[in-house]
């Protein structure tokens, strides 16, 4: 037996072992594809286009089908594997098989891969671009501001039927990308290599596998339609954010770009420097769900949007992300179909459902003129519609909660829903259904019709003041609440330390206890405590009525207590709860619980801690209506028309004439005379 046979057994034998504790270390898609079966959108099942994403049909590995890199002359000594590596997979038979990256770091430029084929990073294995300055450009005789090749992609061939994997997140694909973002902040022009990009072909799967610090983009999917039925899963994405200032911050780092039909993309993690998922031109039947964002731009749909329809994005987490959900393009990069003849012209039928934010700066934002918005909308010039103007229609945003929205000064920033057509090209036909959203700003709306808000959408504006929402040539039907907050801390509370309740608070609220418990702030602002097994009473000023509340806090349990416990909310407004419910863990990490309310509160309202003490911030969700509703606009000609809320009833304004319209219309929004 020669030395490569036999090093390609050991290397087998080591797969082939794993098999049996990890799910992917093989050419076996089985899972992928019952997870493609079992989620294959409902909504799509009528639509004769519409398919089940296809996987590889690779022949089964074994140890005549692998090649270890280290048998071609590979090694972490060298300062370039690049030729090692690349006759490791021209190894490979056209009848299929696995080339395996060992543990260890290997320096490598451009590779190109084949089809039929397993690419496997072990547990430990890092391939690491080489650097900036020594990574090969696409012309020997260009200087750095040329084009660069991205680091593994299909050589300019179609590649069918290839899985590029790994173990998990010790499994790396490092793009030394902090020399090329540099590069760009000094000069820019030119084009940086992205880590995976398989430009042509079909059944690609990426999975199990971290990808870190690319110099552009990470992982993108196809190009100009000429790749389909892309999967990717457990794929980990790191790279800084875009908003870390000169020499921190990466650029154009985009996470996952999808230029292609046919695409699942699910139990993700992505942080990186521009979208963490975007859909570009030739993106359709694209799903995504079960990932979660840090920082990055969210999950964008364009700017390119020609040939763009059927995408759902659900389940996502957004953690402080620079944006959720968000739409852009502009009348030079998208598609017309007000003729309705044509799926090459508007993007419509996208769903954006059960999705949670965090510190989110702009929750949902959709723009027909990309980044050129000007604050004043009657400036825009209407344009002659042609087959590149977008159409925006169709959208749905369902069961999506954002709270901690941070405040912007710019007028497109920080809204909790930013909508922004084209005065020739209407944004139509979008419906908000049970969507919460907290900012610090209102809604803003221009130049789109048939917004539809329904099941108890409840869009607050935190800061309490100004205008809740602007609108400009806008119409929407159904209704939303207006919703402002108090907020119960050390720094709104006119109490002293030890002062026994009650205790008064700005605006007019009072907190009280029966068992004596004195005020107390916490060492940690603005936080204040409150003890385990008191039930504590917030007395509202009149005319108040709240919808929900918020705490914000931690567990106070003294570092020398022996018998560490959660903290948690046992009891609110005469509702009890379980110890698992609303929890403040004995780590003391800070959390966040909001409790909805059946029907708003007025009066008194009650809570009761437990378990251990709690440091925290009270946040009411409050309106001046028992309703809740307090915000239903109806326009006439396009026009923005006012509002009063008289006795639980609507009133709407004529803006021009300054007199009631006829017609009332209730707190859902129905005319009622």
């Amino acid at each position: 037996m020669n030395a490569i046979f036999l090093n390609r057994v050991v290397a087998t034998v080591a797969v082939m072992c794993l098999v049996g504790t990890a799910a992917f270390a093989d050419s076996d898609v089985t899972a992928e594809k019952q997870e493609a079966e079992s989620s294959f959108p409902t909504e799509w099942a009528s639509d004769s286009r519409a398919d089940v994403v296809q996987l590889p049909n690779i022949a089964k590995i074994t140890a005549s089908n692998t090649y270890n890199i280290t048998d071609y002359g590979a090694s972490t000594a060298s300062s370039d594997n690049t030729s090692a590596i690349q006759t490791a997979i021209n190894a490979v038979p056209s009848t299929g098989g696995m080339v395996v990256v060992p543990a260890g770091t290997w320096l490598c430029g451009p590779i190109a891969v084949k089809s039929n084929m397993v690419l496997h990073l072990s547990a430990g294995a890092t391939l690491k671009l080489l650097p900036y300055g020594t990574y090969p450009s696409n012309n020997e005789y260009q200087d750095y501001r040329g084009s660069y090749s991205n680091f593994i992609s299909t050589g300019g061939a179609t590649v069918n039927d290839i899985i590029i994997e790994g173990e998990g997140v010790t499994s790396v694909i490092d793009g030394q990308g902090a020399a090329w973002w540099k590069a760009v902040e000094d000069d820019g022009k030119f084009t940086r290599p992205s880590l995976i990009r398989l430009q042509r072909g079909t059944r690609h799967l990426f999975r199990n596998i971290k990808l870190l610090n690319s110099p552009g983009t990470n992982l993108t999917l196809g190009q100009s339609g000429n790749a389909n039925n892309m999967t990717v899963h457990d794929v980990t994405i790191s790279a800084p954010a875009s908003t870390l200032g000169k020499g921190k911050a990466s650029h154009n780092t985009d996470g996952i770009p999808v230029w292609g039909p046919y695409v699942n993309i699910y139990d993700c993690n992505i942080s990186t420097g521009d979208d963490n998922v975007v859909v570009d031109t030739n993106g359709r039947y694209v799903h995504a769900w079960n990932i979660t964002c840090g920082s990055g731009h969210g999950m964008s749909i364009g700017s390119y949007t020609v040939n763009l329809h059927h995408v759902i994005y659900e389940d996502i987490t957004f953690n402080q992300t620079e944006t959720g959900f968000r739409i852009k393009t502009s009348n030079d990069r998208s598609g017309n179909d007000y003729s309705g003849t044509s799926d090459n012209g508007a993007v419509h039928d996208l769903i954006f459902r059960n999705s949670t934010m965090y510190g989110v700066g702009d929750p949902i934002k959709l723009t027909c003129l990309y980044d050129s918005d000007p604050a004043d909308p009657s400036t825009v010039a209407t344009s002659t519609v042609t087959n590149t103007t977008p159409e925006y229609r169709d959208f749905l945003f369902q069961n999506i909660t954002a709270t901690g929205t941070p405040f912007s000064s710019s007028f497109k920033y920080g809204n909790p829903i930013y909508i922004y057509g084209r005065p020739e090209s209407y944004i139509h036909d979008i419906t908000f259904d049970n969507v919460s959203i907290d900012a610090q700003k209102g809604m803003f709306m221009a130049y789109c019709k048939d917004i539809n808000f329904i099941n108890g959408c409840n869009i607050v504006n935190t800061a309490g003041t100004g205008d809740f929402s602007k609108q400009y040539k806008a119409t929407y039907t159904g209704s939303y609440s207006s919703v402002s907050t108090a907020v119960l801390s050390s720094k709104t509370c006119e109490a002293t330390k030890k002062d026994v309740s009650p205790w008064a608070f700005g605006g007019g609220y009072i907190i009280s206890n029966t068992k004596g418990k004195t005020y107390d702030p916490s060492a940690t602002e603005p936080y204040i405590k409150y003890s385990a097994s008191v039930q504590y009473t917030i007395t509202l000023p009149e005319g108040v009525y709240v919808k929900a509340v918020q705490f914000d806090g931690f567990n106070n349990m003294k570092d020398d207590d022996t018998n560490p416990l959660d903290a948690y909310i046992s009891e609110f407004n005469g509702t009890t709860y379980g110890a698992t419910d609303y929890v403040f863990p004995k780590d003391k990490s800070k959390v966040s619980h909001k409790i909805d309310l059946a029907t708003t509160a007025s009066g008194t309202l009650t809570f009761t801690p437990a378990g251990k003490q709690i440091c925290a911030t009270i946040t009411l969700f409050t309106t001046d209506t028992p309703t809740g509703i307090s915000n239903v606009n109806h326009y006439l000609n396009h026009n923005v028309n006012l509002n009063l809320n008289v006795n639980g009833a609507i009133k709407v304004i004529d803006p021009k004439t300054k007199r009631l319209i006829i017609a009332d219309y209730d707190e859902t929004g129905r005319r009622v005379k």
